[in-house]
């Protein structure tokens, strides 16, 4: 039986369930999930904001293993955005 609305994810962090339970927190104006697990002796936290759009890009690619001259193609043909 269904016995709860199912959310789009631009709605769940609204839902009073999720508000009172702090769920979904806001950082540098990005709404996200809230740290998880929280326990009550060892509290957990998030320590910073989300990285921007593009921020790490290149970066990524590379630990996926694709070459710069790839990478330099995929920025070229807009396949990727970043820095």
């Amino acid at each position: 039986m269904c016995f709860a609305p199912v959310l789009e994810l631009a709605e769940a962090h609204a839902h009073r369930h999720n508000a009172e339970r702090e769920t979904f927190v806001n950082r540098g104006g990005v709404i996200q999930p809230n740290a998880a697990p929280r326990f009550s002796r060892t509290p957990s936290a998030i320590r910073r904001a989300p990285a921007a759009v593009g921020e790490n890009t290149r970066e990524v690619l590379a630990a996926w293993g694709f070459d710069e001259s790839r990478v330099d193609a995929l920025f070229a043909a807009k396949v990727v955005a970043g820095s």
